[in-house]
């Protein structure tokens, strides 16, 4: 059984406030938990309005799911028009 855990710092440079910001950020956390069936969460930078450090875990059988699962999270941050990716980070843990 592999726990993946990714990390991804995002950039929304048109957000003017946290209303708005947060807005956003629910609405993509809605749409990668319904369409992938992650656990996901804002886990840092909460008072920036125009940043987020969004905490995304997935559990599975083997590893080669949990990066296919992963590489779609990605894929589908690309396709989202208010925001950026900064940077991403993944772990595993093999239980």
């Amino acid at each position: 059984m592999t726990i993946g855990i990714m990390t991804i710092n995002y950039h929304l440079p048109n957000t003017q406030n946290l209303k708005e910001k947060r807005q956003v950020i629910q609405s993509i956390k809605k749409i990668l938990h319904n369409q992938f069936n992650v656990s996901i969460s804002e886990i840092n930078h909460l008072n920036l309005w125009q940043k987020s450090l969004i905490g995304i875990s997935t559990i599975s059988n083997n590893r080669k799911m949990v990066d296919k699962i992963f590489n779609k999270v990605i894929e589908k941050f690309s396709h989202f028009n208010n925001g950026y990716i900064l940077d991403y980070n993944t772990e595993y843990i093999n239980a």
